[in-house]
């Protein structure tokens, strides 16, 4: 019998539960997705450091679901507000609270049934597209990947878990509550807020406050990329961030709408007085609730803006890394870690022995070698941060023009034209701050000028920077380091493989020589296959927080809009009463339902704006100023894709309550 009755019930209330259904299957298709990915074979085949992956997306998914768990919570308590009256009927006719209880607990797990069964199969489509994704971000081609029984197990048990935890507070209410607390529920009254010149004035400070934590956060950027400063002030930044949000929405919510109607020009037109008083007292009411709703999208807009910035990085980071498809190095470890033992440098490199393992993994279309030098001084050095003391030992580096001009040429770049001057070659944005023009230094008794710097070099030495200077220049001073690099036909080669056998001829060819030689190598096509795996777990993890998120936000509005129709009911008959027509009682309810909704909503989105400002302006730091434009085109990517969201649970909102209000 209570199983029938909480089918009935459920069946009765479609409507008002409509919207909660559809996220928590959102929700569950995305655990489902994501979990498969976790358990799945694929992830240890395509990902480099798989295990670790799998780690950093159990971690999240753990931290996630209690956000979830606490989020549907709230959720679940405004749909027992449509109820209250309902079970203190039960009570009143002599229904035990334990049955009631039952019933209650009986509609929840049929709920989650079906949502779990639903969310499963959508997810079955939404994990291949997910594969998709991470394979695209790979740079693989995609096939479809098999499902993992573990990935199931675990969506369910996680499932499970979130309505334990979001259902318990609602039944500890139901357990505690009275039958004229639940009867008259419905006459308790929303009262507007007080005094809305003082919430003003603190809504002018939260606004100062966010402005200071982005203006902070910028400039602990500029100091981590310029200075090399750690990143532990980011986390107070943000925290800073967070309290600004949340209180600038509730001094919003509490002197906004209070202000507005003492304007009486304004509350003279149509419905506008009756549209802000029902504002007034929700807004108030649920002031705290809009702070965190507000606080959720905006990190989701600040969550994909940067992942999605991280990739954009990536890609021009593995351009500068590896101008070429495999880079030979070796430099002289002594130097800075044993200068006693470096007396002598022989020029002895492993070159043919490189060029034959190469070859049996791709065609080399050409090959080139090339050098640095030192003069055991630190007369550039000095001009910077690198000198002093724990910087004993770092000395000026070198390269001559002909071997620049032999790299510019085949990378597509302009070559130089030096007679009595060098060329600064910056490899760190940290060099990029300290002044080099108007600089003269001798070497071998002449004077050279500053020609000029680039910053926009790609890695061609290990240092902070280099100077190109003509060739005699260099006569008489000692190798630094080495260089090969290598032009292989096409990328279908097992770079792994490559990778791990050139390490091998790198430790042996250490040990040859002593360890007083760093001897290396780097692989365009391995480091593109690290990097990526990095930064597609990166993009796919914050597309899964932020889409949780997102969904969390837009069900806690919708079902809060909702769960006042009782009350919206007989407002809206009054004012019919009064005489407005069946369109005025329409815009007036589109005009209090666009506002609830918009005032959580409108702040994230703008922000993606100096979101994206940031993120270009650390790119241009990085010397990636071209890519610049592309971090506007994802932010305003990102912000279509949240207002699109935003859009569809409006309006399925607005029409549900139209129906149930509008009569």
């Amino acid at each position: 019998m209570y199983f029938k009755l909480a089918a009935r019930n459920v069946k009765r209330q479609i409507g008002s539960y409509s919207i909660y259904f559809v996220t928590v299957a959102m929700t569950v298709a995305l655990l489902f997705a994501v979990n498969n990915v976790i358990f799945g074979k694929n992830l240890l085949q395509i990902v480099a450091d798989g295990q670790d992956a799998k780690g950093a997306l159990k971690a999240g998914i753990v931290c996630l679901s209690l956000v979830v768990a606490f989020v549907l919570g709230f959720a679940t308590s405004f749909l027992l507000k449509l109820r209250k009256r309902e079970f203190g009927t039960y009570l009143t006719l002599g229904m035990a609270r334990a049955d009631i209880l039952r019933i209650f607990l009986m509609e929840t797990v049929l709920i989650c049934i079906v949502a779990l069964l639903l969310g499963v199969f959508l997810g079955l489509f939404l994990y291949q597209g997910l594969m998709a994704i991470l394979m695209n971000l790979m740079e693989m081609q995609f096939t479809l990947s098999p499902y993992s029984p573990d990935g199931l197990m675990a969506t369910v048990v996680l499932v499970s878990a979130i309505f334990v935890l979001s259902c318990g507070a609602s039944a500890v209410y139901l357990k505690r509550a009275s039958i004229y607390e639940l009867i008259h529920a419905e006459k308790k009254v929303e009262r507007a807020a007080r005094h809305p010149l003082p919430w003003l004035a603190a809504m002018a400070v939260s606004l100062a406050v966010i402005a200071v934590s982005g203006f902070a956060l910028k400039q602990q950027l500029d100091d981590m990329i310029l200075d090399g400063a750690s990143l532990d002030e980011v986390t107070p930044i943000f925290m800073l961030l967070a309290s600004g949000t949340v209180f600038f929405h509730i001094s919003m919510a509490k002197s906004i709408v209070p202000l507005l109607l003492k304007k009486k020009k304004l509350c003279s037109r149509g419905t506008n007085r009756f549209v802000l008083r029902q504002l007034s007292g929700t807004l108030s009411a649920n002031s705290i609730m809009i702070g965190m709703l507000a606080l959720l999208l905006t990190s989701a807009v600040i969550v994909s803006n940067f992942s999605f910035a991280q990739r954009a990085i990536q890609r021009e980071e593995l351009n500068k890394e590896y101008p070429y498809d495999v880079m030979y190095t070796s430099d002289r470890f002594s130097a800075l870690m044993e200068p006693e033992k470096a007396k002598t440098h022989t020029q002895r490199t492993p070159i043919k022995e490189t060029k034959d393992i190469i070859k049996k993994y791709a065609p080399i279309t050409y090959w080139l070698s090339y050098a640095t030098y030192t003069n055991k001084k630190d007369d550039l050095y000095t001009q910077t941060k690198w000198s002093g003391a724990s910087y004993e030992g770092l000395n000026d580096s070198f390269m001559k023009v002909s071997d620049y001009n032999k790299i510019a040429v085949s990378l597509g770049r302009e070559p130089l034209r030096l007679k009595h001057e060098f060329y600064i070659i910056l490899n760190t944005p940290e060099a990029k701050q300290f002044s080099w023009q108007n600089l003269h230094i001798k070497i071998n008794g002449k004077k050279y000028a500053c020609r000029g710097v680039a910053a926009d070099c790609p890695t061609l030495h290990y240092v902070p920077f280099f100077a190109v200077v003509p060739d005699q220049a260099v006569k008489g001073m000692e190798m630094d380091a080495q260089f090969a690099a290598y032009e292989l036909a096409g990328q279908s080669y097992d770079s792994v493989a490559l990778k791990h056998e050139l390490s091998r001829l790198a430790k042996k060819w250490m040990k040859k020589t002593k360890h007083w030689e760093n001897c290396s190598f780097r692989l365009r096509e391995y480091g593109r296959f690290e990097q990526n795996s990095v930064y597609a777990i990166l993009v796919v993890g914050s597309l899964f927080v932020a889409l949780v998120l997102l969904f969390m936000a837009m069900a806690i509005l919708a079902l809060k809009t909702l769960s006042a129709i009782a009350d919206d009911q007989k407002r809206y008959r009054i004012l019919f009463r009064l005489g407005a027509s069946p369109r005025e009682q329409s815009r007036a309810l589109f005009r209090q339902t666009s506002s609830l909704f918009l005032l959580p909503f409108a702040f994230p989105i703008c922000l993606s704006l100096p979101a994206a400002c940031i993120c270009s302006h650390t790119m241009a730091l990085n010397g990636y100023d071209a890519m610049s434009s592309e971090i506007y085109l994802i932010a305003g990517a990102i912000a279509l894709v949240i207002s699109a969201i935003y859009a569809l649970y409006y309006t399925l909102t607005y029409l549900i309550a139209k129906r149930a209000i509008l009569r």
